[in-house]
């Protein structure tokens, strides 16, 4: 193997030789657990997340919201626009913070920085006190 992404891509990816299920809480519960603990959730790279359409990402941040997700990352170097259009739109709608998230890794991905990933990435001050404000029941 070259590195650690072809083990991934041959062996330890979905549908994978390697590949095992690992136990996952069900979303509504980790945003309840979080809250428990002070906190405030957001759901990080919602492209990845196996719904299609428009109406399905809106069902399912609002099914979400109603349990009190706090945000959506909207701003990831694997997003397209067209991608950052819709979950900025959908983060508006539906009153919860936009987020980004520069996908840093350190040297297994050196063309993402840190805190600006790609480059397009720029999360204002403003993102920061709306999660604060989320975390201490305070409103959006």
């Amino acid at each position: 193997f070259e590195d650690g992404r072809d083990v991934y891509a041959q062996l330890l990816g979905d549908g994978k030789p390697g590949y095992v299920m690992g136990d996952m809480p069900h979303p509504i519960a980790a945003i309840q657990r979080v809250k428990e603990a002070g906190g405030v959730t957001v759901v990080a790279h919602p492209r990845q997340i196996r719904v299609h359409g428009r109406g399905a990402y809106r069902a399912f941040f609002q099914d979400l919201r109603d349990a009190g997700l706090g945000g959506i990352e909207v701003a990831h170097p694997s997003h397209k626009e067209r991608d950052r259009r819709l979950f900025q739109q959908l983060a508006d709608e539906l009153g919860l913070v936009a987020s980004a998230g520069s996908d840093f890794h350190g040297d297994h991905k050196p063309t993402i920085a840190l805190g600006s990933g790609d480059g397009t990435i720029r999360v204002p001050y403003e993102t920061w006190e709306r999660l604060r404000a989320r975390r201490s029941g305070a409103g959006a």
